[in-house]
């Protein structure tokens, strides 16, 4: 059992080398796809001389790691019209030359160029390619995953089709993706993209990926599908703990994973275990360790018990015992502010919440990416303190 366990970590780490991007498990459930198609007077041949005459000067064709099979050259019906675009990947033959993607559309029967998005960064690949409805309004957008190299890790761009006027509206880094379809507690039909988004120190170790949906203007947790999507990681994490117990990095670990699957026993169990063998080098761990046992007694209505493990941390970082992030301290008042909701403090709640905010408007700018992924927790938060406090009055 402990030669197979070392097999797969060795050869997970070789292919996240090779791609540079994704070690993600493939997708599990079925997307429906936008209308891709060889058109009866264009075969696949005709239109890679079509597109190779828009190849910019130098370039050649950039063929997608994933999904797998993906070509350079795809005609694809964006708009839904029956009329197809033809999307073009390329690259330049030397290593920090040009790259990019081209969108070209028949106008009186003839092609030319809609859309050519330039890439400003050394890209070494393309991670991924696909045309995918990401916001279930009936309009395929496009994701583009530039791989810029396994030190720097990806950069996903999605691109906007919508009236017809195609628009980047978003733009996230990350170091393994993958494209899932789930059917979670709150049965959205949307897509969901699993990104693992990792720090400098954490390239050659597991990071439970981020289980991410298009909410409004960008890419938020979908809490509702975390259990099922970490049942499996959960469960083979805990036989590989069963040999290893004292590998503090998989007990933190299982503790996030557990934390986001809402199992908050498991979780707590999980945080004290993590806390008795934390070694040196990965002391900064643990006050995330507390927020997440904190977060856990929050949904088992232990507030009081919350509250403390929350109020020694803020007491320890104003003592300079300790030097929380900002993202750290954006939690500790997330979930004070959850603590007094639980207890119905509204102001004292809404003034948690406040402090929350202000942290995380520290450390993201107010309406990037980033700062609407991570205050989406908050957002929500705050609409259910305003419905409670309507109904108080």
């Amino acid at each position: 059992m402990r030669l197979k366990w070392v097999r797969v970590i060795i050869g997970v780490f070789i292919i996240s080398v090779l791609t540079g991007c994704n070690s993600l498990p493939p997708t599990r459930s079925l997307i429906k796809p936008p209308k891709y198609s060889q058109n009866e007077s264009e075969n696949s041949d005709d239109i890679k001389l079509i597109a190779k005459n828009f190849l910019p000067e130098g370039t050649k064709f950039l063929y997608p790691v994933h999904p797998n099979g993906s070509d350079a050259v795809q005609l694809v019906d964006i708009e839904g019209d029956g009329q197809y675009e033809i999307l073009i990947t390329y690259k330049g033959y030397e290593l920090s030359s040009a790259s990019g993607a081209i969108i070209l559309k028949k106008e009186n029967n003839e092609w030319r160029e809609f859309w050519h998005d330039r890439n400003s960064l050394n890209v070494l690949g393309l991670d991924w390619a696909k045309f995918i409805d990401i916001d279930d309004d009936n309009a395929v957008e496009l994701l583009l995953g530039w791989n810029l190299g396994f030190e720097v890790g990806c950069i996903l761009n999605i691109i906007s089709f919508k009236d017809d006027v195609p628009k980047k509206v978003s733009s996230i880094q990350y170091n393994e993706m993958d494209i899932v379809n789930l059917s979670g507690a709150d049965n959205e039909k949307k897509p969901e993209i699993a990104l693992t988004i990792k720090e400098a120190d954490q390239r050659d170790i597991f990071v439970p990926p981020l289980i991410l949906r298009w909410v409004d203007d960008g890419l938020v947790p979908a809490d509702d599908v975390y259990y099922i999507y970490y049942r499996d990681s959960i469960d083979n994490l805990k036989q590989s703990i069963g040999m290893y117990e004292r590998n503090f990095i998989d007990w933190y670990n299982l503790a996030e994973m557990l934390i986001r699957a809402k199992r908050p026993l498991e979780a707590i169990d999980a945080v004290d275990k993590a806390l008795k063998i934390i070694p040196g080098p990965y002391e900064r761990y643990r006050v995330k360790l507390g927020i997440y046992k904190a977060e856990a007694l929050i949904y088992q209505w232990k507030y009081f018990e919350a509250k403390y493990i929350l109020d020694s941390i803020i007491l320890r970082d104003l003592n300079n015992e300790v030097k929380c992030t900002e993202d750290e301290m954006a939690a500790v008042y997330l979930n004070l502010g959850r603590v007094y909701m639980g207890l119905k403090d509204y102001k004292n709640a809404r003034k948690m919440f406040v402090e929350s905010n202000e942290e995380l408007k520290k450390k993201y700018k107010e309406g990037t990416e980033l700062f609407i992924l991570n205050s989406y927790a908050l957002k929500k938060e705050m609409a259910e303190l305003e419905a409670a406090e309507g109904l108080k009055e």
